[in-house]
């Protein structure tokens, strides 16, 4: 196709725009309501995730220590676990995010917690009975075998702690939302493109004539289709554009102050990712724009 033949699909898929004005902002309308339900949709999904990551960082991992290790070793112990990849280097202060526990630190610990300050027990305690420890969270979950695998041979541990019916159950529970939120979106991408395609039927239906005479005068599928492809991909990415917009204020606005209101819910911060995000509603108000502006062309073309 020449440049001259695409700069005239291009007039005509715009000017058909402008002619259906009503039609075309309908489909706008529907397409957006689509899409900023598609991304709260999506939100809601990246929240719930965050939240069971955070519960999943509280299942620390406790290594005690061979009591014959030297201070020397303990030091080393403490710079191989450093170097494997999953175990979190830095906590959200900025601190160090691998723990040693000394044995007067964790008779310490003890004392406070399950004694009460009642010195007869105190005084009978000796920073002896506990051992070195090293304290440390997994970044990734679903790796935590592998990774308590490679802390396992590391030599100077005696004895591993951790939690690992919980991690396994924030696993299913992680999965489990991923699926349902999945199962939705594509519900929603699905029933878009439907209802664009039911919008857009009347604007194809008043062209069937031009239609069949392009036809007849042997213009290819492709060229009759190709302007209401653009006409789609236009509307689609113009409807992404302000769909994004208003999810943007809807969940800064909305939903985020609402999961601030709950105690143990920190609501993601989605400026950092702005810039996917805006992408990702173009591609798919694109595609879906597309897709329901060219299928119900389709019947037209047998002629």
């Amino acid at each position: 196709m020449s440049f001259d033949s695409f700069l005239f699909v291009l007039k005509r898929a715009v000017s058909n725009i402008f002619r259906n004005v009503v039609l075309s902002l309908a489909s706008v309308s529907i397409l957006v309501a689509c899409l900023v339900i598609f991304g709260i949709t999506l939100m809601l999904s990246e929240n719930v995730s965050y939240f069971i990551d955070n519960l999943g960082s509280e299942t620390r991992v406790v290594v005690y220590l061979d009591e014959n290790l030297t201070d020397e070793q303990i030091a080393a112990y403490g710079e191989a676990l450093a170097q494997i990849d999953n175990i979190v280097k830095e906590d959200s202060n900025g601190k160090s995010g691998i723990t040693f526990e000394s044995k007067e630190q964790a008779l310490e610990n003890y004392k406070s917690t399950f004694t009460d300050g009642n010195s007869d027990i105190n005084d009978n305690l000796d920073a002896d009975i506990f051992r070195n420890a090293y304290i440390f969270e997994v970044e990734d979950l679903s790796k935590f075998d592998q990774t308590i695998y490679e802390v396992e041979k590391i030599e100077g541990g005696a004895e591993i702690s951790h939690r690992r019916d919980l991690v396994q159950s924030l696993n299913d529970y992680k999965n489990i939302v991923a699926f349902l939120f999945a199962c939705i979106m594509v519900f929603l991408f699905i029933l878009s493109v439907f209802v664009i395609m039911n919008s857009v039927k009347a604007s194809v239906y008043a062209r069937k004539n031009e239609i069949a005479i392009m036809k007849y005068v042997g213009a290819t599928d492709f060229f009759i289709r190709l302007p209401f492809f653009i006409e789609g991909l236009i509307i689609g990415i113009f409807s992404g554009i302000i769909s994004n917009i208003l999810l943007i204020y809807i969940y800064n606005a909305v939903i985020s102050p609402i999961l601030s209101e709950i105690d143990f819910i920190s609501p993601v911060d989605i400026s950092s990712g702005h810039f996917y995000l805006t992408l990702i509603f173009i591609i798919c108000g694109g595609l879906i724009g597309m897709l329901g502006s060219v299928l119900p062309v389709k019947k037209y073309l047998k002629v």
